[in-house]
């Protein structure tokens, strides 16, 4: 993608030109991920636009302006969306292991202080379900993003390097099992927020 198909319009081009550089380091790490060329589709475009976050499959991401960190978890839809688990009931962790990916590239890049977001996901690796959903704000979205993204989180000890392995370890169960495999490995239902 060139850099005038990057967040064209955005009121701070120094902020802009930071962001920018994110961009190129966290979708080179998402790449990683898909393992091979045909399990991967540069994103074209990151628009400027109202509303939440979302990545279309069709290469494009839309942020607002106070949404610039989430450009983490959009920049991943892609690599889950072609990956294995795109179907059947682990399609439904799409959303965390977004959050999770999230988690480890603004670990990796972004300086401290680290961010209220970052913050949440990595106490709730520390915390049960119940412990969680007792301080909860909004249990549907902690159920469906942050409680199932930090179990993840937590399976990879907090580390990208033991992420990564854990998704190619988890793709190759998959495949062998020839069948979903997300809920029972990680002991949650993402189809009822619970544990199994």
């Amino acid at each position: 993608m060139d850099y005038t198909n990057f967040l064209a319009g955005y009121p701070n081009e120094a902020r802009r030109a930071g962001l920018w550089k994110y961009f190129l380091a966290v979708e080179h790490e998402a790449k990683m991920f898909a393992g091979t060329e045909k399990n991967w589709k540069p994103i074209n475009s990151v628009v400027l636009g109202q509303g939440i976050p979302i990545y279309v499959s069709t290469g494009r991401i839309r942020l607002n302006a106070n949404t610039d960190w989430a450009m983490f978890h959009e920049i991943f839809h892609d690599t889950f969306g072609r990956s294995p688990f795109n179907s059947g009931t682990d399609k439904a962790w799409a959303e965390a292991f977004c959050d999770a990916f999230r988690y480890m590239m603004e670990k990796k890049y972004l300086p401290d202080p680290r961010t209220k977001w970052f913050a949440k996901v990595d106490h709730f690796a520390d915390e049960t379900y119940e412990q969680v959903m007792a301080k909860s704000g909004d249990k549907h979205f902690d159920q469906t993003y942050v409680y199932p993204a930090s179990l993840i989180v937590r399976k990879a000890n907090r580390d990208l390097a033991q992420f990564r392995v854990l998704w190619f370890e988890l793709e190759r169960l998959r495949e062998t099992k020839g069948t979903d495999v997300l809920n029972a490995y990680f002991g949650y239902n993402m189809q009822n927020g619970r544990p199994l």
